[in-house]
């Protein structure tokens, strides 16, 4: 049976001359990578591992061997073909028989032959080209990294070949007609500089040295300009001669023509190529330049991945006119044995050591009396070694320069360390011209021709840089996979699995995926710092030495300081300080590599039980009241433990110990309810009830709680009481009333507790209103004896509210005159709000506007939006009814602005801007405004009192069917946009086009 396998161009199979039918796409996958192991047994979890890379099905082997077997009957039946193997199959196909192995043998013979015999080197070549039918593997290469990366060797390949043929022709004496398939191929690729060499002997051997040479300025102009680099070695030597040429010294730079030789005592260096361009090091590239100049040891440090080799490269590169022994670089990656490093050194410097001699000695010899400098890459494994060699070499060698790469200081006297960090992420207005985003679209627009940011990828291209850290290894390797994926989709696989993308193809194999990347330097720590790196991956955004030490085990901080300085010297640990409180973390690619290590060294359950443990202690040890009601005193430290907060939370839930997880979830409403966290609380909240909480009655939400009195029953009141019906709230009421009657009477959750039954009653309607507040006063005077300042002026100001929402507008004036400046309460409104609301109700406009411009100039900046729905309302009554809607733009615009938003935040706009319209005397506008805003009689808060005034004075809505829903929150904006758009046109009318604009609005600057 014959077989003819058919790789180039779309995969094609042929039995015995006829097309054979493997299935669909996935088999075609299987069967491709099946033939490109010809011979040789391919596991079934490569297979598995290759089809589905992140989400495999739930019989992945089984679906494996039934693609095997579509393929074995489309290969005729013929068992022997197709052979399953201990834990893989086998493809038994000969290499004649796979056009890829063809055409790779073909070439491989062809650039064999260059120098014996160039026309039999032409006729392989010409075979070899002549089994190209199209792009490798068209349609597949999508379905599987390793396809794609068999796809993209063979295309490489197919451009050498190219670029041998025309030597090979070269060589046979035909320059004339080389140069115009050389011009062709370079249109295409313009920096292949093997081509470009080819390019320029072809147009000398043609006669045509002017032309060559004005061909080799264009092309260093344009590696200049592009890349920043100079052309290399070699084009530079054939630019040599060809000027030797033009000025009668020279005769030809043909192929078979000797390269011009140099003075063996004068050094010109030797760096690597690169052929892409570098992105985000300009300030890096500066100010080492001005190092160099004055240290002789400098060393790049950061975590694997971030580029060092490649800046230390281009700074040589840029420098090397510097040094009349030139520049050379040591590439000590490969190397694992100490005593191989001086001796790698000296063969990258040409230095001969004939037999048995020291290489040191021979380096000092031949470097005592010359400038050079020399880069010595990938240290942090060799670290002795390389501080031992630059050690004596700089000391014997004065016009030596070293400048090394490694993940770590290599601890040598006189090193000048130099870190650098991963690339800037986008970030602000601007984030197209970010240096990851700029990498991103620069090395994927080598896999996919005319790609660019467009509005459609650009919040997806940023999630991309966001999720990889701004590392350049990981963003090269993403956008690989940005030949087959869509930004979109990849930014997804990121958000699911942080790691599926990040694998790919490199010649050196510690930078061939990103894990391998971090692990060659995990593999290079001590036991105790890899035990120490594996249970920081527990921490989220960070965490302090207390925290590590805590959750490390043992409570030795000295030993824990001492391994964290190590970890940090790796490049593996970040630092930050934060309120003079220094702070470590991970980058997010780390943490997730060591999160791995944790899971298979079987410490992961209880590290997260250290780490649930220590952070709920944490959070309980701030006094209860500070949690309940200031931002200010509990919130710093809140918010920067929001992430290992959440994650305590997790951990608790996993565990099954709702009792730890609702302390987390809502031990401190200071945070959530001031705070951009509105969305991650909700789920604690769905996962810690295991429903949405949308679902449920508010006596059920209640009723699920483990203990009630830690549920921070105001909360409930400032979130969901827009659905509170009397009934819920008696009911409620009575739950929350037993819950703390089992509380000591003098704690401070009883009182509250109480406080919010007694609320809940005054709203609902249950009691009268002079008991209600007598049971107020009562429970103000328990929070001032129990030395709770902030309860107590949270139950004072809401005695002024109970006031407010019953017309007695002088008696809040009273309740609150005197009353101190606290720190914000849970809740938004500050005491000076609901001083304001009193005031303006009570005649005092003017008293008002100073009250809420004091207020402005305190507030929490997520307050902003709300408290200038206050000052407009008070403003209006003022009679300033301009500066009042000026001031309403400035709360919407503030309102767009937020980051996060209570869903309800724009009915507050709609109940000033109602109030503004009835102040004005247009009721029926101020009733529909007010109307649409919804039921906030049953909100406990200033703005309600406003809500209730205003409603009153103004009457129903005239037309109330054709309002939105309250929680319609984008009709409710277009309202609100709508009418200030209707204002600002009739004022404009009103003044005339060319009236001079309004003057500041009240508490504007």
């Amino acid at each position: 049976m014959a077989v003819d396998v058919r790789f180039l161009g779309g995969l094609e199979v042929r039995v015995d001359g006829s097309v054979a039918s493997l299935g669909g796409p996935q088999a075609q996958v299987v069967f491709a990578l099946l033939a490109g192991d010809a011979g040789r047994t391919v596991p079934t979890t490569k297979l598995i591992d290759e089809l589905w890379p992140s989400d495999p099905p739930g019989n992945p082997t089984g679906t494996i061997q039934t693609h095997v077997g579509t393929i074995r009957r489309g290969l005729g039946g013929e068992r022997q073909r197709l052979v399953t193997r201990e834990g893989g199959y086998m493809l038994n196909l000969g290499a004649d028989e796979i056009d890829a192995a063809t055409f790779a043998a073909l070439a491989r013979e062809g650039r064999d032959l260059l120098d014996a015999d160039p026309a039999g080197a032409q006729t392989r070549l010409d075979g070899a080209l002549a089994e190209w039918r199209g792009e490798p593997l068209v349609g597949l290469v999508a379905r599987s990294s390793h396809l794609q990366a068999e796809a993209t060797r063979l295309f490489e390949l197919r451009l050498a070949v190219l670029e041998d043929l025309a030597e090979a022709r070269l060589r046979q004496g035909r320059h004339t007609e080389v140069v115009a398939d050389l011009e062709r191929f370079l249109a295409d690729h313009p920096f292949r500089e093997r081509a470009v060499g080819l390019l320029l002997r072809a147009l000398a051997g043609a006669g045509r040295q002017t032309e060559a040479l004005t061909c080799y300025l264009d092309h260093r102009s344009r590696l200049d300009e592009e890349f920043g680099i100079a052309p290399s070695v070699e084009l530079q030597r054939i630019h040599l001669e060809l000027l030797r040429i033009e000025d009668g010294g020279g005769s030809s730079v043909g192929p078979n023509a000797p390269l011009p030789t140099r003075d063996e005592n004068v050094r010109t260096g030797r760096l690597p190529s690169f052929h892409t361009r570098l992105f985000g090091r300009e300030h890096e590239m500066e100010t080492l330049v001005g190092v160099l100049g004055r240290e002789r040891l400098i060393t790049v440090t950061g975590v694997g991945g971030a580029g060092k080799t490649r800046l230390a490269v281009e700074l040589a590169r840029h420098v090397r006119s510097e040094f009349d022994g030139g520049a050379y670089f040591v590439d000590l990656a490969p190397i694992l044995d100490a005593a191989l490093v001086a001796r790698t050194a000296a063969r990258a410097l040409d230095i001969d050591l004939g037999s048995g001699g020291d290489a040191a000695d021979a380096l000092v010899q031949a470097l005592a009396d010359q400038r050079v400098l020399m880069v010595l890459d990938n240290c942090e494994h060799l670290r002795d070694a390389c501080a031992d060699l630059a050690r004596r070499l700089l000391q014997d060698c004065s016009g030596l320069t070293v400048l090394a790469t490694s993940r770590e200081p290599l601890g040598s006297d006189g090193e000048q360390r130099w870190p650098i960090d991963p690339l800037a992420l986008p970030d602000g207005p601007d984030v197209d011209e970010s240096a990851s985003m700029k990498l991103l679209v620069d090395r994927t627009r080598a896999v996919r021709r005319g790609f660019g940011i467009t509005d459609d990828n650009r919040a997806s291209l940023v999630s991309i840089c966001r999720h990889l850290d701004g590392l350049p290894l990981a963003i090269e390797l993403v956008a690989g996979q940005l030949a087959h994926l869509s930004p979109g989709e990849a930014a997804g696989r990121l958000a699911e699995h942080p790691t599926a993308l990040l694998r790919g193809q490199r010649r050196v194999p510690r930078h061939r995926n990103l894990e391998a990347t971090i692990g060659w330097s995990y593999d290079l720590l001590s036991v105790p710092q890899r035990a120490l790196l594996r249970r920081l991956s527990v921490f989220v955004g960070g965490a302090t030495l207390e925290a590590i030490t805590s959750v490390e085990g043992g409570g030795d901080e000295l030993k824990v300081l001492e391994l964290l300085g190590s970890l940090v010297a790796a490049s593996l640990v970040t630092v930050d300080e934060v309120g003079g409180v220094t702070r470590y973390g991970l980058l997010e690619t780390i943490r997730q590599f060591a999160a791995d290590r944790l899971r298979a060294a079987g410490e992961e359950a209880s590290t997260r039980k250290a780490h649930l443990e220590h952070y709920l202690g944490d959070l309980e040890s701030i006094p209860w009241d500070q949690r309940m009601f200031s931002i200010r005193k509990a919130g710093p430290m809140l918010e920067l433990e929001f992430g290992n907060l959440g994650a305590a939370f997790r951990t608790a839930i996993a565990r099954g110990e709702r009792d730890r997880a609702a302390r987390l979830a809502i031990g401190s409403p200071a945070l959530i309810v001031s705070s951009q966290h509105w969305d991650a609380f909700d789920q604690w909240l769905t996962e810690l009830w295991n429903v949405s909480p949308a679902e449920l009655s508010l006596p059920e939400r209640v009723a699920r709680s483990v203990r009630p009195e830690h549920l921070i029953h105001h909360f409930w009141l400032e979130v969901w009481r827009i659905t509170w019906t009397a009934d819920e709230l008696q009911e409620v009421g009575s739950i929350l009333r037993a819950s703390a009657e089992r509380l000591p009477r003098s704690s401070l959750a009883r009182i509250w507790t109480e406080h919010v039954v007694g609320i809940g009653e005054l709203l609902g309607g249950t009691v009268d209103l002079d008991d209600a507040l007598e049971g107020l006063r009562g429970r103000a005077q328990a929070a001032s004896r129990a030395g709770a300042p902030l309860l107590h002026a949270a139950i004072l100001e809401d005695i002024a509210l109970a006031q407010l929402l019953t017309g007695r507008y002088e008696d809040a004036v009273a309740t609150l005159r005197g009353f101190p400046v606290f720190e914000v309460a849970v809740h938004f409104d500050k005491p000076l709000a609901t001083l304001a609301a009193a005031q303006h109700l009570a005649g005092d406009h003017e008293g008002a506007i100073r009250t809420m411009e004091r207020n402005l100039a305190s507030v929490h900046p997520g307050a902003r939006s709300l408290v200038l729905c206050f000052l407009a309302i008070v403003v209006a009554g003022a009679g300033d009814l301009d500066g009042a809607r000026d001031v309403l733009r400035r709360s919407r615009r503030e309102y767009d602005d937020l980051p996060w938003r209570h869903p309800r935040s724009i009915n507050d706009v709609l109940v000033a801007l109602g109030s503004c319209a009835v102040l004005e005397g247009r009721k029926d506008v101020g009733a529909k405004l007010l109307a649409a805003a919804g039921a906030r009689a049953n909100d406990f808060k200033p703005l309600t009192a406003y809500f209730v005034h205003y409603a009153k004075l103004a009457g129903p809505p005239t037309e109330p069917e054709e309002l939105p829903e309250p929680w319609d929150t984008e009709s409710l904006k277009v309202l609100v946009d709508n009418e200030l758009v209707r204002w600002a046109r009739e004022r404009s009318s009103a003044r005339g086009v060319d009236a001079a604009p309004p003057s500041r609005p009240p508490g504007e600057g």
